[in-house]
């Protein structure tokens, strides 16, 4: 899946559920300006956190459930993918 720069300018809130064929997200710069929740559910085949999520300085919230225990230690603090969301208020995580 890719978001182009500037894509979805007006997008709030984004919920993923049950992409299981998702592997590959890409975000660029500038895209989903003002989105401040997202939730990822059951996309048990994405790897990781785009790296253009470091950019989304809007994001309140960030809701990850039922992935694979490979994806939570990626977004963990200290993890791979820790600086990419550490800017969010509230992360929650559920295995």
């Amino acid at each position: 899946m890719y978001c182009s720069a500037n894509g979805f300018p007006a997008l709030v809130v984004l919920k993923m559920n049950g992409l299981e064929y998702l592997e590959d997200w890409t975000v660029e710069e500038g895209a989903m300006a003002n989105l401040k929740h997202l939730k990822i559910r059951r996309c048990g085949n994405l790897k990781m956190i785009p790296e253009g999520f470091r950019h989304v300085t809007t994001l309140q919230e960030l809701v990850l459930r039922l992935q694979p225990s490979e994806f939570f230690e990626r977004v963990q603090e200290n993890g791979l993918d820790w600086f990419k969301i550490k800017h969010a208020r509230s992360i929650v995580t559920k295995r």
